[in-house]
């Protein structure tokens, strides 16, 4: 697998703004962001109705990874809401990756800088067919 996902799959997200359950294709939140890449990678992933709900599946039917890979999801501890996600777009030379936010939209950042360094929960990979 290639070190990024290709620009042209996810640059006219960034900038799109955030709403709590919003899944596209005029908002997202963080859920719908993730949701929206893994179908444009050609994954076909269950929605679901609540973070609990994708806390659960987040074990159930993803793969944890050590070494993580564009187009893996992330899972991180945050504050507001309680947990946040995002989709990894770059692991090289910097990782990156791609998330909604209720104060910027959708927005692409550093995983390696505050405050998401110390954040991550982990990886997880769609290993379900």
């Amino acid at each position: 697998m290639s070190d990024r996902l290709p620009f042209t799959l996810w640059h006219d997200l960034v900038g799109l703004p955030f709403a709590e359950g919003a899944r596209g294709p005029a908002a997202f939140d963080c859920v719908g962001v993730l949701f929206e890449m893994q179908r444009r990678l050609g994954r076909s992933i269950p929605d679901c109705a609540s973070n609990a709900e994708l806390l659960a599946d987040a074990r159930r039917l993803w793969t944890r990874v050590t070494a993580p890979q564009p187009g893996d999801a992330v899972l991180l501890y945050s504050s507001e809401p309680l947990w946040h996600l995002g989709i990894v777009t770059d692991i090289s030379p910097k990782p990156w990756f791609l998330h909604a936010y209720p104060k910027t939209g959708v927005i692409r950042s550093r995983l390696d800088r505050f405050p998401w360094k110390n954040q991550i929960e982990g990886y997880y990979r769609w290993t379900q067919s």
